[in-house]
C-alpha cells in the first residue's frame, strides 16, 4: 500500500496483511496524487506546486524524479504502457509513455479540467467551469463534447454496461452517458452538491458523495432513480467499493477518516 505523506514530502510504503512500514520514500516536493501500475511495478506520484513527477520502482523502493510538468490527477493505462497527467488550471493533459519517460500533450477541449477515467479507448474528461464532459478516442485523437450538469468534477465507468456516471457539482445531478453513442441518456437529481461517485457494476448501483451535505446517495441505474439518501457523520470526499464484497467506504473529513456506508438491506 503506497500513502502520500504531504506533510513529511515522502510516500509511506506499508505491508498491507502486516500493517508494518516498508519503507519511506522522498518525494519531489508535496506528494498528492499516487497511481500504481502493476504490470511494470511502477508507483507514479504527482507533487503539488512542482512540475516534477516521482516514479517509485515496486522492486527495489527507489525513486527517480522527472520533469512532466504539474498534475493533479493522474491515470495510468497499463496494457499500452502509458500514464495520463491531469492538471486543473489547463486545456490539455500529458502523456508520458512509459517505454521512454517521453511526453506529449493532448488536447481535452476547455479550461479547467477536473475529472478524468478511461473506458476502452475513450479518455473521458470533466470541464468543472461549464456543462460539459469530454470524450478523447485515444487511437484517432478525435475529440467530442457531451453535454451533462453544471459544473462536473468526478467521473465512475461502468465496463460491464459500457456506460461513465458523472457526478455534477453545480446542479446536485449526476449524468449518464452511453459510451457507445457517447451521448448523455439519463440525468438523475440528487440535490447538494455531489462531488465524487463510484459504481458497483454488479448490484447496479451509483453511490455519490456530497460532502457538504453530509450525505451518500444510492442510485438504482436500471430504475434510474434515487433509492436512498445516507446520512454521514463526516463530511465525505471520496468513494471506494471493494469489488468482492460489495462494500463501500467514503474517505471523510471529520473526526474519522473514513466511514463504511452501510445501505439499507433491501440494497445489499
Amino acid at each position: 500500500m503506497y500513502v502520500a505523506n504531504s506533510g513529511g514530502r515522502s510516500v509511506v510504503i506499508l505491508d498491507s496483511v502486516t500493517d508494518d512500514v516498508i519503507a519511506t520514500v522522498p518525494t519531489a516536493a508535496t506528494p498528492y496524487a499516487i497511481a500504481v501500475d502493476e504490470a511494470s511495478e511502477k508507483i507514479y506520484v504527482s507533487n503539488t506546486f512542482s512540475n516534477m513527477l516521482t516514479i517509485i520502482d515496486g522492486k527495489t523502493n527507489l525513486a527517480t524524479n522527472l520533469k512532466t510538468g504539474s498534475a493533479d490527477a493522474i491515470l495510468v493505462d497499463a496494457p499500452h504502457r502509458k500514464v495520463y497527467l491531469l492538471s486543473y488550471e489547463s486545456d490539455s493533459l500529458t502523456l508520458l509513455d512509459e517505454s521512454t519517460n517521453m511526453t506529449s500533450r493532448i488536447a481535452a477541449g476547455a479550461m479547467h479540467v477536473w475529472g478524468i477515467a478511461k473506458l476502452g479507448k475513450d479518455l473521458y474528461v470533466t470541464h468543472i467551469q461549464d456543462a460539459t464532459v469530454t470524450a478523447i478516442d485515444t487511437e484517432k485523437q478525435i475529440v467530442q463534447e457531451i453535454p451533462t450538469g453544471s459544473m462536473p468534477c468526478s467521473l465512475a465507468v461502468d465496463d460491464e454496461h459500457v456506460a461513465v456516471y458523472v457526478a455534477n457539482y453545480g446542479d446536485g445531478s449526476i449524468s449518464a452517458i452511453d459510451a457507445r453513442s457517447g451521448v448523455t441518456v439519463w440525468t438523475a437529481s440528487v440535490g447538494g452538491h455531489p462531488q465524487a461517485i463510484a459504481v458497483d457494476t454488479v448490484k447496479r448501483l451509483v453511490y455519490i458523495a456530497d460532502a457538504q451535505g453530509q450525505s451518500v446517495s444510492v442510485i438504482d441505474t436500471e430504475q434510474r432513480r434515487v433509492l436512498n439518501k445516507l446520512k454521514v457523520k463526516g463530511h465525505p470526499y471520496a468513494l471506494a467499493i471493494d469489488t468482492k464484497t460489495h462494500r463501500v467506504f467514503a474517505a471523510t473529513m471529520g473526526s474519522s477518516p473514513y466511514e463504511e456506508i452501510l445501505a439499507p438491506r433491501s440494497l445489499r
